[in-house]
């Protein structure tokens, strides 16, 4: 697999360092790239309308009634997000659309602007995973953040966890 992710080669004392080594390092220091990697976050109710979604004990954020949660993903200014799972279950009939956000601060007004989102009901009582959909690689920016805008039309539908997909240029 090589350099950025593990060791191009194994050198010795002896060895003879090769000039296209070195200039791997260097790309890899400079650029401050790496391997497209996943992250598991625990997610952080952070808005919405009204009490939608309160944490349960140990499966997550479950909504309440109808209405909208937000829940923020955290990653570093330079991250690029290129794709999010969710874990989910339910009741089966009631519909959620989940959208990933980018959102930031343009001209003193908080403004999110929506980079891939999934429809669905979830199934009843299993966990399962869930991909959204057509995500716009973004690069996140200072004073920007991802996160994730549920819409439910009813009680029964629990977040359990979010997992986006981050690379580097």
């Amino acid at each position: 697999m090589g350099l950025p992710t593990s060791r191009d080669e194994t050198l010795t004392d002896a060895s003879k360092v090769r000039s296209a080594l070195l200039n791997k390092l260097q790309d890899c220091i400079i650029s401050s790239r790496r391997a497209a990697w996943k992250r598991s976050v625990g997610t952080i109710c952070t808005g919405g309308s009204g009490a939608v979604f309160t944490a349960t004990s140990v499966t997550g954020w479950y909504a309440n009634f109808a209405g909208t949660g937000v829940f923020h993903v955290p990653a570093d200014v330079g991250d690029r997000i290129i794709g999010c799972e969710l874990m989910v279950a339910g009741d089966g009939v009631h519909n959620v659309t989940y959208t990933l956000q980018v959102t930031g601060i343009v001209a003193g007004a908080i403004v999110s602007t929506p980079i891939g989102s999934v429809t669905e009901a979830p199934a009843a009582t299993n966990n399962r995973k869930i991909a959204v959909g057509s995500v716009t690689p973004t690069i996140l920016a200072a004073d920007q953040w991802f996160q994730i805008s549920a819409v439910v039309n009813g009680a029964g539908i629990i977040l359990v966890d979010v997992i986006p997909q981050f690379d580097r240029l």
